[in-house]
């Protein structure tokens, strides 16, 4: 799809977002199902596991007090699983944290339509993966840090001063001057931000929540049939449809939400910087 860079409206945005997913969606498939999905599905399998655990057990200690029963021990394989959480959802940020380099490096080309192989794809996120990983931690220890003493309005303050930031350092390079340019683009439009970041955030949800809508189906069928439903032990065949139908969820939203992002960096600097002229100019002096 051809874009121009006027400035555009918060729900022309998150509408340019779903079109720009449409219109690509065939490379953003590959990529999530070679990227993404293969670990999306092993940490939301493995996270399954760790939460029915813990229901389970809680379960027990209900039933136990109710029929007078001895309580039961903790489960030995809960801190197993546990632990294999912990390590998947390590490796979970870092693929995220690739996909999204991936997909920044990679804007020329998705909003232009140009067809680029997915090895071309993956490998132009290769260098920005580093600096990407930076700036997610520093924003990520920023966040934490201004919350501690602000009942976390210093934490969605800097969050949203600061999430422009990704998009920064992928296409215009400089990890140091990364954050001062989101400060400058975010700053003068920070409402404007909130409400994007906050509706994309919304959106993805409830994309989320129809592609894993047959989990939420079977426990709603389930618990008419048990009120304990969700504190019973279920089989662990159900708990691996369950975990991997979330993973596929999260693998297909997340590019919804890196693509929000992405409009709304270009919008800022639209705004900011009139690209949509500096454009124009550009297409006039090589045509002349």
């Amino acid at each position: 799809m051809a874009r121009d860079f006027k400035p555009r409206g918060v729900g022309v945005v998150l509408d340019d977002a779903i079109a720009l997913y449409r219109a690509n969606w065939r490379p953003l498939l590959t990529l999530s199902l070679l990227v993404l999905a293969p670990i999306s599905i092993a940490y939301s399998i493995v996270t399954t596991f760790y939460v029915r655990a813990f229901a389970e057990y809680f379960g027990a200690i209900i039933t136990a007090g109710t029929t007078g029963g001895a309580p039961p021990q903790p489960d030995p394989a809960i801190t197993v699983i546990g632990i294999i959480s912990s390590s998947i959802s390590l490796l979970w940020w870092l693929v995220r944290i690739y996909f999204t380099a991936v997909l920044y490096a990679n804007a020329g080309a998705l909003l232009e339509g140009r067809k680029v192989p997915p090895r071309e794809m993956l490998k132009a996120g290769l260098s920005a993966m580093v600096p990407l990983m930076v700036i997610e931690l520093v924003v990520g220890m920023i966040v934490g840090v201004s919350g501690i003493f602000t009942l976390y309005i210093g934490s969605a303050v800097a969050a949203v001063l600061l999430a422009m930031a990704g998009p920064v350092v992928v296409i215009e390079g400089g990890i140091g001057q990364a954050f001062q340019r989101s400060f400058a683009l975010s700053k003068r439009h920070f409402w404007r931000v909130a409400v994007l970041v906050l509706g994309a955030y919304l959106i993805s949800t409830q994309f989320e929540a129809a592609l894993a809508s047959p989990v939420v189906v079977r426990e709603i069928i389930f618990g008419a049939q048990n009120m304990s439903v969700l504190t019973s032990k279920i089989a662990w065949g159900w708990k691996v449809f369950d975990g991997a139908l979330q993973g596929v969820a999260m693998a297909l939203v997340l590019p919804f939400l890196q693509l929000t992002t992405l409009l709304c960096y270009l919008d800022l600097r639209a705004r900011e910087e009139g690209m949509d002229l500096i454009i124009r100019a550009r297409a006039l002096r090589d045509a002349a």
